[in-house]
């Protein structure tokens, strides 16, 4: 074994996305002759305090965003890791909740929601039977609604920083009173009974 050794990174640093709020951990992990001093950096500028073989940041923010890297030494060398990237964004958080309806049979109804969060959001809508092919956009229609679509619907909206459900919208589908025979005109004589 070589006592004389400089430090040598054996894992690099990893790309961290993170939604705000939460802890980011950047580590690295070094061989070398101790003792190995640590500096942390991000945009090349050294962070004060951050001098361990990994750096927290707590409730990150999105003004943490950026990249890292760490510099190590020891007597005998010293070297820079890569440069690794925080990115810290919102969750998802749904703005608006779907509505119930009551409809007849036959119309065309639209089911939506409203959402917030960094982009890019994913949409899936659901029902009691699971998710619903296709249905994958903040509106989901029912073009036209039928009695058997009465249901719950709710949708569930993803990015890379979580995932959100909304509640469920339930959608009650009706057959309106329709006349399956019309009156007929009838001649009778006075003082009859007339049936129609």
């Amino acid at each position: 074994v070589d006592d004389n050794a400089p430090p040598v990174i054996v894992r690099q640093l990893t790309d961290i996305t993170v939604p705000i709020g939460s802890n980011a951990v950047f580590a690295v992990a070094v061989t070398g002759s101790a003792p190995l001093s640590f500096q942390w950096q991000t945009s090349q500028v050294a962070i004060a305090g951050a001098t361990n073989a990994s750096y927290t940041i707590f409730e990150a923010q999105v003004t943490n965003s950026g990249n890292y890297s760490v510099i190590v030494s020891n007597l005998f060398g010293s070297v820079t890791s890569g440069v690794a990237t925080l990115t810290v964004g919102f969750p998802p958080s749904v703005t608006q909740q779907p509505q119930s309806w009551t409809v007849a049979a036959g119309t065309v109804l639209n089911l939506g929601v409203s959402a917030s969060g960094t982009a890019p959001l994913s949409y899936q809508w659901l029902n009691s039977s699971g998710q619903i092919a296709g249905a994958t956009n903040a509106t989901f229609t029912l073009n036209p609604a039928q009695t058997n679509d009465a249901d719950g619907y709710f949708v569930v909206v993803t990015n890379l920083y979580g995932v959100v459900t909304s509640t469920v919208a339930t959608v009650t589908v009706y057959v309106p009173v329709s006349i399956t025979t019309q009156p007929a005109s009838q001649i009778v004589p006075a003082r009859s009974t007339v049936v129609s």
